[in-house]
């Protein structure tokens, strides 16, 4: 039996949707996951960290939320016809943000998530009036420092396509979410960072739905899963060196001279 005109158009518009990410509701609105940096202040102090906390200079309190913040990321996306499905609430850690219990609240009524996740390193005791159970999953620091291994590898440097992240949602944009802090918008939470690496500000005033090669050939999670866990097996069996070249010289770059980043109230 062949599909009608109709039936092919929401083909189409399904699979699109599947491969960005996201799912339209009944009035237009488009319902993504998103992920929101509380603070990239940390006391972990990994040197593994996805997001290079620790060695790069932006663990300082001009990286909390503030009220202005939510407020106009509100607004954005409310213009764009976005809706949070899932909200990931992380940093840095999140629990160092000195009005944590506050913006959660304000959080909550201004960009009405349907769940929210607070993800924490769990070295900090839990705010009363907020149950855990429902808002956290705890990461243990050793856990921690083993999935991010890979963040610190550039496909591009070993010479392997990306697949995923500028031309589809790659499992971080989909499934952790599109990013937003104080700086703006980003297809993921590790983009910005991979930015840094290249010395680039690569935030948005808006909300960004997918990446672009330049960023997403020097992220792992542009590689399918079979090649990731290949990549991952190498490093630890030192066939691989780690940090790749990109990031070597990236980090170089940040600690002699720190990309400038412009806040999203200047964007």
């Amino acid at each position: 039996m062949s599909l009608s005109k109709q039936d092919r158009a929401m083909a189409v518009s399904s699979y699109t949707c599947q491969m960005l990410g996201f799912q339209v509701w009944q009035d237009g609105a488009i319902f993504l996951n998103w992920h929101a940096d509380m603070t990239l202040r940390c006391n972990g102090g990994c040197l593994d960290c996805m997001k290079l906390l620790g060695l790069l200079p932006m663990d300082d309190p001009e990286s909390d939320l503030t009220e202005r913040h939510v407020e106009m990321i509100g607004k954005l996306l409310r213009s764009h016809s976005i809706r949070i499905r899932r909200l990931r609430i992380s940093g840095g850690e999140p629990l160092l943000h000195p009005d944590f219990v506050y913006m959660l609240h304000l959080i909550r009524e201004v960009w009405k998530p349907l769940v929210i996740r607070i993800f924490t390193n769990d070295t900090i005791s839990f705010p009363s009036g907020i149950d855990p159970r429902h808002t956290m999953r705890p990461i243990d620091m050793e856990q921690k420092r083993i999935r991010h291994i890979p963040f610190y590898i550039s496909p591009a440097d070993l010479g392997m396509e990306p697949k995923h992240g500028f031309l589809d949602a790659c499992k971080m944009s989909r499934e952790c979410g599109r990013s937003v802090n104080v700086f703006g918008f980003t297809p993921c939470m590790q983009y910005p960072h991979i930015g840094r690496m290249l010395g680039k500000d690569v935030h948005f005033s808006r909300p960004k739905l997918l990446g672009d090669l330049e960023i997403c050939q020097h992220c792992i999670c542009s590689l399918p899963k079979h090649e990731q866990r290949a990549v991952r097996s190498k490093v630890v069996n030192g066939k691989i060196d780690y940090p790749t070249k990109t990031y070597r010289e990236g980090i170089v770059r940040e600690r002699e001279q720190p990309t400038e980043m412009k806040s999203l109230l200047e964007r």
